[in-house]
This record gives structure tokens, C-alpha cells and sequence, in this order.
């Protein structure tokens, strides 16, 4: 009689059958040496096979059987590939025998034996696949690291998979679901194996059912490719191996399944999609719920404070959620109680998962008629609450949830304002992650919104109020007043964002409703047939019956009547709940096109990518927020931030936009171009729309989309394009002059960077100048774009040839035209125009300076003409002509030099080619060559520019001293003004108000005059270094006392082009440029800022302790751009490889607190602000060092000196106050916390009875606690006790000293008492002095007044002699 065999577990060792124990255990074990042959190992199994041939249709298993088995198993891993597979082999056909002695038995059977040797075969053939598993992933990644390593070392036998252990994985794995799932060889039906011939009941032992399931499990969790790559057919069967033991016999194993299965789920990434496949499995082939909704369970129960532990573990729950929820839906939704709590999990991925197994079980719900509304809305709201969540990307995951929903058509039209919302709520988001879902989730829902393929507000208004007009008729009681409620209705649209969304939905009156998407896809029908009839003013629209959503509080709530007025009733009630659904959430669109351009200033690009798509996805649905929106986004042409990422989104956009439009074939988006007089069209509606700054921007992007080698890489602007704005130039100029100067301006935006139209057409360019010459009396700007394109064009000598006289006769027709003098508008377009002619008479004239010449006399025979008379306009604009004829001319002559320059070199190289080494050498030593010849060029280009160009003999020198005397007059007016105001005795506000209201009337006829001769003035000085230096003082003498605004800004902006032509003259006068950043206008400010900004980063002046006077404009109290001008100065200065913020700082503080009129406040704000910049640890410490002594010094005590008799003997405490702190504000590391604890400490120690200076070094201990350790906290705690005890002792001293100097002022009270008596005896002679001073007063106030003046004047040494006298410059008398 066989004994009885008792299986032991799969995960331990089979060696444990060795051991002696009750039942069939091995006692002679064989062992199989590696070195026998496979031959010998095959027979040896052949030998095996053979004993058993007596009993081979009904296996029985002896003690020898049982131990040459064994035997093989054991050693399995020595065994041949061919043993291996013979082993296998054996073992699944005696299961297969065994199983079907176990089906149809003999009656002489004996069912004990027969059970016996199907155990032990399960046993064995389940311990080969989880050992043999095991090793095989085992190989695979040892060869995997080799591979990646050095090392090539081929693997050793024992872990070699050549016999393909894939193929008797599969062998083995049929086997065993063999044995569970007899299949009849008859009808070819599968039936359960008959248990119950074997065990009683019918009920094998829990270990024997567990070989079956758990080597499913195993396998699953040891090899990730059966879970991911296998066939359907190996899944099938790891699933079945595990659903059929527990299908059947439930109340054995569902217990010990769930928690394995709990427990294996936060050990594989891939075991959550296994076990969800297998759950499903029993649910839809097995019907079988009970282990799904035990599984559930175990992972309500589980904890998940610990995330940190095992966050592995966490992630891999999370995703079993998700598969859960996409696999069992209805399951999910059943048993969501127990998996809600989740989303209070401390683990921030589980809560992620949750709201993604959330927003499945919604998309699944839409094809569901059992559960309902309610529950669905409540899902909703779930979601809607996680986008408050701590954990950013939980926030991320609830909106990208609502944006799913939407794309699988499963968010409730009642929800579709809520989730428009959120989404623009969340577009304010502190992460940028947030904020890219949210602008996501708006794409997605404007691109699929119900509604229309235009979202223009105004029509959806006047389908409302149509709608209403046809309900009031069919409603006579109610239309008295439903227009005037109607209109207050469409007024009253809640601001997007204001408040809940859930409130504003309510307050439109939406409903839930049944039939939703039939509603949405009817309401499109709708809306396709209302565009297309719109122009006919039809306003039938087919709404589905039963729609019933977006109910007005004025629509009655009855049913209608089955009749055709009912019936009309019940459409038009549709029709309006549409249109103000549609009108609120293009209000909602609205909005979020605004906060969208607000994004793009963002420093994050993905914010800028996704605004930009977003709005272009806006644009197309005709919003007119998003048309505007685009408009104002034209500047980030200019951004380069990785590596032109950015700008090459904007022009991407810029083309879907305006150019083309994407359209889908087949899978692929493609770009398709509208047609050429649509491109020119939308191109001149955006020029005429666009700002001046606009403009500049949009000049770059068409001179990108016309180059075939730019950013894009492609022509993006075709050809034709440009060529039906020419035809727009050439023949709609008189006819729509306002298209036409927009049609110019786009072709001279392409010239810039492409001259092709005028290469394929020549004759152009002569049609181009006679329509300049002919709009200089009409269209000035139509001509200033005309030469503006030709300067372009001409750049193209081919193109300039033999045009000079013909440019000239158009230039002199645009200069000396007398139309429009007195028009300021015209008079300033004239200015831009003259300047670009200018130019053009420079580039194509073969002899600049005779053209010039000849244009300059006749502006000056016509300014100055028989009558004596002078017009101050025509005088301005001879001396606009004059300077700017000047630099002109002076370039034009640097070019000509540079020419020279460049042909010389080309001669010297090709000589040098053909001289031998010695004589290259015998040159070089002799010093002949380039530096001379350098030199030499230099000397002719200063002669020209000294002598020939302004000389007094020149024709432009002849006008120098006219401009003087204009500049001095002008001077001259302005002190007398002052001079007026300050003797008058009013406060310093009335005088200058005074000497502004003094200053309007001639500002209102000679402010252009004096702007065009200080602006000649300048230009002169630029070109000559002499007139520069003789007539230096008098511009800053103007700059000081010009009344005018504008002429002080334009002198701002020449001193910074002297400043980079004559940098060692400017430099003298540096803190006089910097005084204009406290000039009383906020324009004189900005300019003064921006010259100082591009001088300092350009290197052309020093930065110097002047810098605090930049500092000072972060908090200027009248322009927010002056502030961001100043952030953006200090954020380019401190990327300078020298740390200039770290070298000024100090200084800078220093004068910063010392400004009387900085507010302690706004000087806190700007220390913060650059003390931001230091970062590095040794700054850190060298500032603190450098501050704490600092503050030493500013006690005025002597050194060593370790406390203060009073705070109020202390030369500066306020400078003490600030710069401690600037300590605090620094980010201090445990070297910097031990300098401050012991060496510093002796430098604030005396001030530790200050209650602000304490609270400033408790700061620093504060935060220090934060990250610092176990020892620096012993330090922290030491330096804080020892400052209080200091700080108790100076406060008890401070107190006594307090006391004694009350005694003392008490006593010296009393003093004073016996004093006044005498006093009385010399009140009047006191009298008498004080009418005598009264009677000096109005005399010496003008003296006063001049003093005060020269206090402030001297200021700096240098400014002694920086202002001349008027009076002394100039020699010509003008009279106008």
C-alpha cells in the first residue's frame, strides 16, 4: 500500500522531501552529475519509464518510482537541454494518464494510489515551471548586465534557456489546467475533473488546490513578458489556473487568494494589470464576483500612511485601481464606498489613481440605463473637488480627467460650463503642471464644444433676443415685460470665475436631462442650418423632442398640450436655453483667452507653448478675446529661450492663424493655405489694427515667414502673396488709401528679408518712386513706407543702379512740400518720412554729400525767404534735416572707409601670397603693413568728420552757430522763468507749478523749434569730438532747466550715443545722467533708465556707487513698467561673469538707507529684491562679514567696545536697523551660522537692546532651524541663549541710564526757571532784532534761494564747471 504524500509548499525547498516525516518521502536519492553525456541522461529516464510499462495505463507510485523521480527533479537544473525537456515531456504525459484513470477508472482501482500519484506528479511537474521560471529571468538578467558592461563571459550551462524553456512552459502550463479541466474526447465539451472520486466531499486539500493557482501567480510575478508580451492563448491559461480552483471551490481559497493577491499587488509593476484581468475573467466567463469584491476589500483596508517606506508599493495599488475601474466598471461603481477613502490618502499617486478610476467609471456610465443622474453628477463633483488638492499633481490629474471625459463624449452638457470653470481657475495655478492641463482642457472643450464652429457672443445675443420676440408672441401675458427681463438677462452674464461653479450653472437654470448626446448632436444640426441661413434672417432651427436642459425660471413648467402651438412653444423654449448656454460659455471662453495672454509673460515655456496653442485654436472659433489676445502676443517673436523654441510656436501659430488652416487626412493634420486674397486680407486687417510696438513685432514674423532658410526652415509666406499686395499698393492707393498704406507696410516687412518681388520685377522700383513722389503732398506715411521699401530693396546694388537722380527728384518732392505745416499729426509724419528719404538720397546717390548739399539749399532758400519772416515749424524742419543729414553723411563715409579697408586687406593678402617666408619676415620686423595703413584711415576719417563734414566753412558747420543761439535762447528763457518763480515766496510745489503754467505758451510755439536744434545740436556733436567738447556743458545745462519734457528725454537718448562715440568725455558728466532717473516726468524717468541700462550692459560706462539711484526706481510710485524695467536691469547686470551686484551691494545699501526719502518699507523691499541675487556661499559669507562691520561702524563706538551707554547716543541707528537686516534676508549655510554665532557676534552685540535689531538675528536662527542638524540645532540653541542673557543685562542697564538722565533733565528744569526772569529784561531787544529781520527777509530770500541752488549743484566735485552760462554761448540773434 503506497503511503499517503504530503505536499509541501512551492516556495520551499523540494529538498524538504528528504527529510523523514509521516507519508512518501525520498530515500535514495540518485544524483545527476553535469558530466554525463544526454545520452546517458535519456536513458536513465528511459530506464525510469520502463519499470513502469507493467502499470502504464494506470500510474502507481512505488518507493523506487518515486525516488528515480525525484531524482530528476532534483537535479533538474544538471540536467542536458535534452534531459530537460524529456523530464518534462514524461512528467505532463504520465499527469495526462493519470487524469484520465482519475475520468474513467477500472473497478479494480485503487483511488487512494491513484490520488497519490496525482498529487505528486502536480507536485513535481508545478515545482519544475516556478524553479525553472525563476532561473530563466535569473539568466536573462545576468546576460542583460553583461551586456551593458565590459565583460563578455558566457553564461554557465546551468542557466542557459537554450532548450526554449518558453515551449515547455507551455507543455507544463496545459498539463496542470488539464488536470482542473477535462475535456471530452466525444463531444469535445470541458468538464471539471471528478474530485469527488478521490477526496470525500469532493474537496481536496487547500494544499493541493493551492499548486494550482499559486504557479499561476508566480509565474505572473516572476516574468513581467507573460503579463505584457504573451500570447492570448498563455494568458488565457495563467488565468484559468487561478479562476477555475477559485470559481469552484470558493470557500477554501477566496480568503487566501485575496490577500496574496493584496499582497503581490505592491510588488510588480506589472501584477495589477494580471490581477485585474483575472478578477475580470471570473466575472464575465465565470460569473463570478465573490473574489473581485473581496480583493476590493483588502485594498480598502490597506494603509497607506507610510507612503515614503514603499512608494513603489503605493504607485503599483494605484494602478490596480485604475485597471479595476477599466476592466470591472460596474464592479468599481458597486463597491465605491470602500475605495473613496483613498482620495484622503497621504500617498499623493493613489489619490491620482482614484480620480483616474473616478473619471473611467463616469465614461463608462454613459451607455449604462440603470444607475443614475444623480450618482453620475456626484462622481462629477468628486473630481471637480480634487482640483484644490495640496499635491499639484493632483490637481493636474482632476482637470485632465474632466478633459477625457469631454473627449470620450461623457461629460454631461450640465457640466460643461463647470468644467470650463475649473479649467480657468486652475490656468492661475502656482504649478506650472496645473496650469498646462488646464490650458489643455480648455483646448479640448472649445475644440469639441457642443455649441458651434463660431463663437461670436453678438450672434448668440441676437438669436436670444429672436427667440424671445417668438415666445412672447406665442405667450401675450408675459410680453409686457420679457424684453425688458430678457435684456437684463443678457447683461447680467456672471463674470467667468467670480464665484462657484456650480452657482453659475444654477443660476442659468440648467437642468439634467435624459438623451444628452442626441441633444448636443441635434444642437449642432441647428446651429450648421441657422449660419447658413443667417444672411436671409431665417431662424428655424430642429430641436430634439424631450430636451430639457438650461431651463429659464420665466419658462413655464407644465406639459404642453399635443398641439402645434405647444409644439412651436417647446422649440423655441430649446432653441433659447441653446443660445444662452452657448453665449455663457463663450463668455467663459472669453475669459480664458484673456488669462491665457497673461500666461505667455510666464518665465515657464510650456506656459507660453500651451497659451499659444490655445489661442490659436480660439482664434479659429472666431472669438474676439482670442483675435485681440494674438495681437498681444506678437512680442515673443523676440524670445530665443531654448534655443528659439518659443518663437518658432509663435510663427506656427501666427501661420494657422492668419495663412492656413490644419485639416485632417486620414491620421495626419496638414496645413492648408487659403486663398491669396484671404492671406493679404487677414495680413491687412491685423496691420491695421496693431500698436506701434505691434508693428515692430510683426515685422520680424513676416521677414521669418518669407525667408526660406529662417527659424522654420520652410518659404511659409507664398510668393503669390506678396504679389497681390503690390496690386493692392498699385491700384487701390487713391481709391482705399487706408488698406493701401497697410499693403506698403507688409511689402516693405518682406523686403527686409527677401527682395524676390522686385528681382522678378524690376520695373517696380520706378512705379514704387513715382508713387512716393506722388503721395509726398497727400499720404506722408504711404510715402515713408514707399522709401522705407526702397531702402530695403536697394540694398541690392543691381537694383540701385542708375536710380540716383531719380530717387533725389522724389526726395526733394517729399522735403520741401509745404502742405500740411500747420497740422502737428502731419508734421510728425513728415519727420519719419524726411529720415527714412534721408537715408534712401544716402544709399543711392553716387555722391552723398553733393545731394545733400543741393536739398539743404533749397530747404534753406524756402525757410528763409524774402520776407524776413521765418515760420518756426520751417526753421525745425531745416534743422531736423541738418543733424540728421549729418550722421548720415558720416556713416556714409565710415562705409566708404571700410570699403577702402576691405580692398587693402584683399591686396596685401594676395601680395603676401606670393612673397617668400624671408621677405614676410623681413616685413613683419621693418613694422610695414596694416597698423599704419589702420592708423592712416583712421586720420582721414577724423578729418572728414572735424574738417569737411561740420567745420564752419562746411555747409552743415555754417548752421552750428544758429543752433547754438536757438539752444542758448531757449536756455535763456527757462532761468529768467525759474528765476521768476523762486522770487515770489511760495513753497516748492506752487514754484513749480508756477514756472510750468509760465512755460506752456511758449512751449505751444517753440517746443518743436527747440527739440529739432537740440536734436541737430547733438547729432552735430556726435559727428565731430571737438564741437562735442566745446558745447557739452550747454546740453547739460538744458537738460537741467528745460521745462519740456520731451527735449530733456531727447537729450537723455543723445548723451547715450556721445556716451558710446566719446565715452572719456561723457564720463565726467556720469552723475548728472544718472540725477535725470528722479526727474519730475515719468517719460524723462523711463527714457533715463533705459539709456543708463543699455549703457552699463553694454560696458560703456562704470558701474558705480551711482547704481542705488537705479536701485530707487523698484519702487518708483508712478509707472509699474519703469519697476519692470528695473527688475529686468538687475536680472541681466547679475548674469555679468565680474558679480558686479555682489561688488556694489554694500555700498549700494549703505546710500539706500541714508535716502531721507525712502520709506523703511521700500527700502526693505529692494534689499530683498538684490540680495536675492547672491547665492553662491562665499558671497554669502563675505557679505555678512562685510555688513556686520558695517554695523560696527555705524554705532560710532570705539573698537572692542561691547556695549552702548544708550541707543540714542549711536551715530546712526537706522543704517544699523537696515543692514541687519539685509543679514537676515540672506541665506545663511552652517559655515556662515558659526562665523555669525562666534567671530560676528561681537560686532552686534552691543545692539541686542534693540528690539528691531534682536528680531532681525532671531530670524536667522528661525529659519536656520529649518534644515540644519542635530549639531548646528546645539549651536542655534546655545548662540540664542547667550543673546538673551546679553540682551537682559543691556536692557537693565539701558533702564538705569534712562532714569539718571530724567534726574538730570529734572534738575536742569529747575535751572531754567531762575534763568527766565532774566530773560525778560531782553525781550526787547529781541523785539528790535526780529522787525529788523523781518524787514531783510524779502531781500535775502533770492540770495537764499541761489545758495540753496549751489548746495545742491555741488553736490559732486565734479560738477563744478558742468553748466555754463547762456548767455556767453552763441552770437547769433534770431528773432521769430
Amino acid at each position: 500500500m503506497v503511503r499517503e504524500f504530503s505536499i509541501p509548499g512551492l516556495t520551499q525547498s523540494i529538498r524538504d522531501l528528504e527529510l523523514s516525516g509521516d507519508g512518501l518521502r525520498a530515500q535514495e536519492v540518485t544524483p545527476v552529475h553535469q558530466d554525463l553525456s544526454d545520452r546517458e541522461q535519456l536513458s536513465l529516464i528511459a530506464d525510469l519509464i520502463s519499470r513502469e510499462e507493467n502499470v502504464w495505463d494506470l500510474v502507481e507510485v512505488d518507493q523506487a518510482w518515486f525516488d528515480s523521480v525525484y531524482s530528476l527533479v532534483r537535479f533538474f537544473d544538471e540536467l542536458g537541454d535534452g534531459a530537460k525537456r524529456g523530464v518534462v515531456e514524461m512528467l505532463c504525459a504520465l499527469l495526462a494518464q493519470c487524469v484520465r484513470g482519475v475520468s474513467k477508472p477500472p473497478d479494480d482501482t485503487d483511488m487512494d494510489a491513484l490520488k497519490t500519484s496525482l498529487k505528486v506528479l502536480v507536485y513535481l511537474l508545478a515545482k519544475i515551471c516556478v524553479d525553472e521560471e525563476q532561473r530563466c529571468v535569473a539568466a536573462t538578467e545576468v546576460a542583460a548586465t553583461q551586456r551593458k558592461g565590459r565583460g563578455t563571459r558566457k553564461p554557465s550551462k546551468s542557466t542557459s534557456p537554450s532548450y526554449s524553456w518558453d515551449n515547455c512552459r507551455a507543455m507544463a502550463l496545459d498539463a496542470l489546467l488539464g488536470t482542473l479541466r477535462v475535456k471530452d474526447a466525444q463531444t469535445g465539451e470541458t468538464r471539471l475533473l471528478d474530485f469527488g472520486s478521490l477526496w470525500d466531499c469532493g474537496l481536496p486539500e487547500e494544499s493541493f488546490l493551492d499548486l494550482f493557482w499559486r504557479v499561476g501567480e508566480t509565474l505572473a510575478l516572476e516574468n513581467a513578458k507573460l503579463v505584457t508580451a504573451a500570447s492570448d492563448e498563455m494568458q488565457a491559461v495563467l488565468e484559468d489556473l487561478i479562476c477555475i480552483p477559485v470559481h469552484v471551490f470558493h470557500g477554501t481559497l477566496s480568503h487566501v487568494v485575496a490577500a496574496s493577491f493584496s499582497h503581490a499587488l505592491t510588488k510588480s509593476e506589472t501584477m495589477p494589470v494580471f490581477v485585474a484581468r483575472v478578477l475580470r475573467r471570473l466575472v464575465d466567463v465565470h460569473e463570478d464576483d465573490r473574489l473581485p469584491r473581496e480583493v476590493i476589500l483588502e485594498v480598502g483596508r490597506m494603509e497607506t500612511h507610510e507612503a515614503s517606506k514603499d512608494a513603489a508599493g503605493v504607485k503599483n495599488l494605484g494602478t490596480f485601481v485604475e485597471e479595476l475601474a477599466s476592466q470591472l466598471p460596474a464592479l468599481a461603481l458597486s463597491n465605491l464606498s470602500v475605495l473613496i477613502p483613498h482620495l484622503n490618502a497621504h500617498a499623493y499617486p493613489l489619490r491620482c489613481s482614484v480620480l483616474k478610476a473616478l473619471g473611467t467609471i463616469v465614461s463608462n456610465l454613459k451607455s449604462s440605463e440603470t444607475v443614475e443622474e444623480a450618482t453620475r453628477d456626484r462622481l462629477l463633483d468628486l473630481i471637480g473637488e480634487r482640483v484644490h488638492d495640496t499635491s499639484s499633481y493632483v490637481r493636474a490629474v482632476a482637470v485632465s480627467v474632466f478633459a477625457r471625459l469631454h473627449e470620450d463624449e461623457a461629460l454631461p452638457l450640465t457640466h460643461m460650463h463647470v468644467a470650463t470653470d475649473i479649467a480657468s481657475e486652475r490656468v492661475l495655478d502656482k504649478s506650472s503642471l496645473v496650469r498646462k492641463q488646464a490650458i489643455a482642457c480648455l483646448c479640448c472643450l472649445l475644440e469639441r464644444n457642443p455649441y458651434s464652429d463660431r463663437l461670436d457672443p453678438e450672434f448668440f445675443k441676437a438669436r436670444i433676443m429672436e427667440a424671445q420676440a417668438d415666445l412672447d408672441a406665442l405667450q401675450p401675458s408675459s410680453s409686457s415685460n420679457a424684453e425688458d427681463e430678457q435684456s437684463a438677462d443678457i447683461k447680467t452674464e456672471p463674470e467667468p470665475g467670480s464665484q462657484n461653479a456650480t452657482a453659475l450653472l444654477d443660476e442659468e437654470g440648467v437642468e439634467d436631462t435624459s438623451g444628452e448626446e442626441e441633444q448636443m448632436q441635434d444642437a449642432r444640426e441647428s446651429d450648421d442650418v441657422e449660419d447658413e441661413d443667417n444672411d436671409e434672417g431665417d431662424t428655424k432651427a430642429s430641436e430634439p423632442e424631450g430636451e430639457d436642459h438650461d431651463v429659464d425660471e420665466q419658462v413655464p413648467k407644465e406639459e404642453p398640450e399635443d398641439s402645434a402651438e405647444n409644439q412651436a412653444k417647446v422649440a423655441l423654449l430649446g432653441k433659447l436655453r441653446y443660445f444662452k448656454s452657448a453665449l455663457g460659455f463663450t463668455a467663459r471662453m472669453s475669459h480664458a483667452c484673456e488669462q491665457a495672454q497673461a500666461l505667455v509673460c510666464s518665465k515657464t515655456v510650456t506656459d507660453v507653448l500651451e497659451s499659444l496653442r490655445f489661442l490659436c485654436a480660439a482664434t479659429r472659433f472666431k472669438l474676439p478675446a482670442a483675435q485681440d489676445a494674438v495681437r498681444g502676443v506678437l512680442a515673443l517673436v523676440w524670445d530665443e529661450r531654448e534655443s528659439g523654441r518659443i518663437k518658432k510656436e509663435l510663427l506656427e501659430t501666427f501661420e494657422l492663424v492668419f495663412i492656413s488652416e490644419p485639416v485632417l487626412v486620414g491620421r495626419v493634420t496638414k496645413r492648408k493655405l487659403y486663398p491669396e486674397d484671404t492671406i493679404v486680407q487677414n495680413l491687412i486687417d491685423l496691420v491695421l489694427q496693431t500698436t506701434l510696438s505691434e508693428l515692430t513685432s510683426l515685422d520680424r514674423i513676416i521677414a521669418e515667414l518669407v525667408n526660406p532658410s529662417g527659424t522654420l526652415g520652410r518659404l511659409a509666406l507664398p510668393r503669390g502673396v506678396l504679389e497681390q499686395m503690390w496690386q493692392r499698393v498699385s491700384q487701390d492707393h487713391e481709391a482705399n488709401p487706408r488698406e493701401a498704406r497697410a499693403a506698403i507696410c507688409l511689402v516693405c516687412m518682406a523686403s527686409s528679408s527677401s527682395q524676390s518681388l522686385f528681382e522678378r520685377n524690376p520695373g517696380f522700383v520706378s512705379e514704387m518712386l513715382d508713387l512716393a513722389e506722388s503721395a509726398a503732398s497727400k499720404d506722408l506715411v504711404f510715402a515713408q513706407y514707399c522709401f522705407q521699401t526702397l531702402v530695403q530693396v536697394m540694398q541690392n546694388r543691381a537694383l540701385a543702379d542708375r536710380q540716383g537722380e531719380r530717387v533725389e527728384r522724389s526726395v526733394t518732392a517729399l522735403l520741401t512740400a509745404q502742405t500740411h505745416l500747420e497740422s502737428k499729426t502731419k508734421d510728425a509724419d513728415w519727420y519719419a518720412a524726411a529720415e527714412v528719404a534721408i537715408n534712401l538720397l544716402v544709399l543711392t546717390s553716387p555722391r552723398a554729400d553733393l545731394a545733400c548739399a543741393r536739398i539743404l539749399r533749397k530747404m534753406h532758400n524756402k525757410t528763409f525767404q524774402a520776407s524776413g519772416r521765418v515760420s518756426a515749424a520751417a526753421l525745425s524742419r531745416l534743422f531736423f534735416l541738418v543733424g540728421h543729414a549729418a550722421v548720415q553723411l558720416f556713416v556714409y563715409a565710415e562705409d566708404l572707409c571700410s570699403e577702402s579697408k576691405r580692398v587693402r586687406k584683399g591686396k596685401e593678402d594676395a601680395k603676401l601670397k606670393q612673397q617668400s617666408m624671408a621677405e614676410r619676415e623681413e616685413m613683419t620686423m621693418l613694422g610695414a603693413g596694416g597698423d599704419s595703413a589702420d592708423d592712416r584711415e583712421e586720420m582721414i576719417l577724423k578729418r572728414i568728420a572735424e574738417v569737411e563734414l561740420v567745420a564752419p566753412q562746411s555747409l552743415l558747420g555754417t548752421y552750428v552757430p544758429l543752433l547754438v543761439s536757438v539752444v542758448s535762447a531757449s536756455q535763456r528763457a527757462s532761468k529768467v522763468r525759474r528765476q521768476e518763480a523762486e522770487d515770489a515766496p511760495d513753497t516748492d510745489a506752487d514754484l513749480d507749478d508756477k514756472v510750468t503754467t509760465g512755460a506752456k505758451s511758449s512751449q505751444e510755439t517753440s517746443s518743436v523749434l527747440v527739440e529739432s536744434a537740440v536734436l541737430a545740436l547733438c547729432k552735430i556733436m556726435c559727428v565731430s569730438q571737438s564741437l562735442c567738447e566745446k558745447h557739452l556743458q550747454l546740453i547739460f545745462t538744458v537738460l537741467r532747466d528745460s521745462p519740456d519734457p520731451s527735449v530733456r528725454s531727447n537729450i537723455m537718448i543723445a548723451l547715450g550715443d556721445l556716451a558710446v562715440r566719446f565715452p572719456n568725455t561723457i564720463e565726467p558728466f556720469t552723475s548728472q545722467i544718472y540725477r535725470r532717473l528722479r526727474d519730475p516726468n515719468v517719460g524723462v524717468r523711463k527714457t533715463s533708465l533705459m539709456v543708463l541700462t543699455h549703457l552699463i550692459l553694454n560696458d560703456m560706462i562704470k558701474v558705480r556707487g551711482e547704481v542705488s539711484e537705479i536701485a530707487l526706481c523698484l519702487e518708483d510710485p508712478d509707472s509699474e513698467r519703469i519697476r519692470d524695467l528695473t527688475r529686468l536691469f538687475f536680472h541681466e547686470l547679475s548674469r555679468k561673469g565680474t558679480n558686479p551686484v555682489y561688488n556694489l551691494l554694500p555700498d549700494t545699501l549703505n546710500k539706500l538707507s541714508a535716502e531721507p526719502a525712502l520709506a523703511g518699507e521700500h527700502f526693505r523691499t529692494i534689499a530683498k529684491f538684490l540680495l536675492q541675487f547672491i547665492t553662491l556661499e562665499k558671497h554669502v559669507l563675505s557679505i555678512t562679514d562685510k555688513l556686520c562691520n558695517r554695523v560696527f561702524a555705524a554705532t560710532g563706538l570705539p573698537p572692542g567696545a561691547e556695549e552702548v551707554e544708550s541707543l540714542e547716543t549711536l551715530q546712526d541707528l537706522k543704517l544699523c536697523r537696515d543692514l541687519t537686516f539685509c543679514v537676515a534676508q540672506l541665506k545663511h549655510s552652517e559655515k556662515g551660522l558659526k562665523k555669525l554665532s562666534d567671530p560676528l557676534f561681537k560686532l552686534y552685540q552691543p545692539l541686542l537692546a534693540d528690539e528691531e535689531i534682536h528680531g532681525h538675528i532671531l530670524a536667522v536662527i528661525r529659519k536656520s532651524r529649518q534644515f540644519c542638524k542635530a549639531e548646528t540645532r546645539k549651536l542655534l540653541d546655545d548662540w540664542e541663549t547667550r543673546m538673551a542673557d546679553l540682551r537682559e543685562g543691556q536692557m537693565a542697564n539701558q533702564a538705569t541710564t534712562d532714569k539718571a538722565r530724567r534726574r538730570l533733565a529734572k534738575k536742569k528744569g529747575t535751572s531754567n526757571k531762575k534763568t527766565r526772569a532774566s530773560t525778560k529784561t531782553a525781550q526787547p531787544l529781541r523785539a528790535a532784532n526780529e522787525s529788523k529781520r523781518r524787514s531783510s527777509r524779502r531781500t535775502t530770500a533770492k540770495s537764499k534761494t541761489e545758495k540753496k541752488q549751489r548746495d545742491e549743484d555741488d553736490e559732486d566735485d565734479e560738477d563744478e564747471d558742468l553748466y555754463v552760462d547762456a548767455e556767453s554761448e552763441g552770437e547769433v540773434q534770431l528773432q521769430i
